[in-house]
């Protein structure tokens, strides 16, 4: 397994849907949003730096990765201490939105971790509460028959998950075969054949 791991200073940006239509003479162009564009080439600037020697997945040789993100917000003075102060750790549950955030990251590693962003077959992603300011990047390849997946009669606790506030999810119990009568095979919970 291969793991690059990469720190962006600064003040996690989100991708922007602003666009915009621009006249050039007779044509017309979809045109993004210049500080989304500006603050996407900056990361990729300090990304860049911090590149490994060959990206870990190439169109030529495809390989799953793991991609997991740290979008890291300095806590403002106003919340370090009273009624609503948060501790470096805890979830950061303010705008931006995590999916934007992602998009961002994934499109600024494109071309330095890997090739194409469709090989990112799994990872986590986190908002939290931290003394500074900084997207913290870790991708690894995924080895084959290596998942991350849970077993599908598991019970995932709160500590495995990661989370302290939400009640533990208890997944669906796999069908079993016959059990209809018919005995044909039946479709599970992730669409696969049982």
């Amino acid at each position: 397994m291969r793991v690059w791991t990469c720190v962006i200073p600064g003040k996690p940006k989100q991708k922007g849907n602003a666009k915009r239509i621009v006249k050039f003479g007779q044509r017309m162009a979809l045109v993004g949003d210049p500080r989304t564009v500006r603050a996407e080439q900056d990361a990729k600037a300090i990304a860049w730096m911090q590149r490994p020697h060959t990206p870990l997945s190439t169109n030529a040789d495809p390989i799953a990765l793991c991609v997991d993100v740290d979008f890291v917000f300095a806590i403002p003075r106003s919340r370090m201490k009273g009624k609503n102060a948060v501790r470096p750790g805890d979830p950061h549950t303010q705008r931006p939105d995590r999916g934007n955030l992602l998009k961002m990251a994934e499109d600024y590693l494109e071309s330095i971790a890997y090739e194409n962003d469709c090989v990112i077959a799994d990872g986590r992603v986190r908002k939290i509460w931290g003394v500074v300011d900084e997207t913290r990047i870790a991708v690894s390849t995924i080895e084959v028959g290596e998942t991350s997946a849970p077993v599908p009669d598991a019970v995932i606790s709160q500590a495995e998950r990661g989370c302290s506030s939400s009640p533990p999810v208890s997944l669906p119990a796999p069908p079993v075969e016959g059990a209809s009568g018919v005995g044909a095979a039946t479709t599970g919970s992730r669409g696969s054949s049982v």
